[in-house]
């Protein structure tokens, strides 16, 4: 994008969190529009490693922002860019690059996180994502990361999310067929699953509301 910030990779930190220099200045960078393991929870190491990989030897990186300039830990909020120009020759003089937030989502190492206003790449990280559920990339199919993986969900109907693992509790949110969850926990008797929907709203969902990318029986009890 024209309109980028130019920035200087520093460390990877998290699977959807940097730190740069920008101009002599340390900034810690939050993607937008993902959403990737927290610390502590499956997958963090994982998906850190595939942002690392696709940020190597990519300096400079180029930061674009959208309507909210930084989060409640004072982080900077972009779409993040790494130059590649081996490719120019297919761009007429120019280059090109790689849109990182959304290679994370297309691998399936990240899901979409479509939280107001930032909502640009909304539709693109959408259809991304969805892709890397039906394709079984990252995170979509365990195999792919068997000493640390997270697990993902795709709803397969309109589908409540309940505040507690059963129906007689109140109805939170609903999720669209077809929505990526993250899952964070199960039931004990493992027929509910807790999860975090794209909007950052969570819920408990019936587990055959959902096509599960690793065994109920591999999440923690959560409630």
């Amino acid at each position: 994008p024209a309109n980028a910030q130019t920035a200087t990779l520093v460390s990877v930190l998290e699977g959807d969190v940097i730190e740069v220099d920008i101009n002599g200045v340390r900034e810690t960078v939050r993607y937008l529009g993902v959403d990737t393991p927290d610390a502590g929870q499956p997958g963090f190491a994982t998906a850190a490693a595939a942002n690392r990989l696709l940020l190597q030897g990519g300096s400079p990186l180029l930061l674009l922002a959208e309507q909210t300039d930084r989060d409640s830990a004072n982080r900077l909020l972009r779409h993040v860019y790494v130059e590649n120009k081996t490719v120019s020759p297919f761009f007429n003089g120019g280059y090109a690059g790689i849109y990182i937030n959304g290679q994370m989502v297309a691998d399936g190492w990240a899901l979409p996180q479509t939280i107001a206003p930032d909502l640009s790449q909304a539709p693109n990280l959408s259809l991304w994502g969805l892709d890397a559920a039906k394709n079984g990339r990252g995170f979509w199919t365990a195999a792919n990361a068997p000493n640390d993986a997270a697990t993902f969900a795709l709803t397969s109907g309109a589908t409540v999310l309940y505040s507690g693992p059963g129906a007689d509790t109140p109805a939170d949110s609903a999720a669209s067929p077809e929505t990526p969850l993250y899952v964070l926990g199960r039931s004990p008797d493992g027929g509910w699953v807790q999860v975090r929907a794209p909007r950052e709203d969570a819920g408990w969902v019936f587990v055959p509301q959902v096509s599960l990318s690793g065994p109920v029986s591999a999440l923690a009890v959560t409630g």
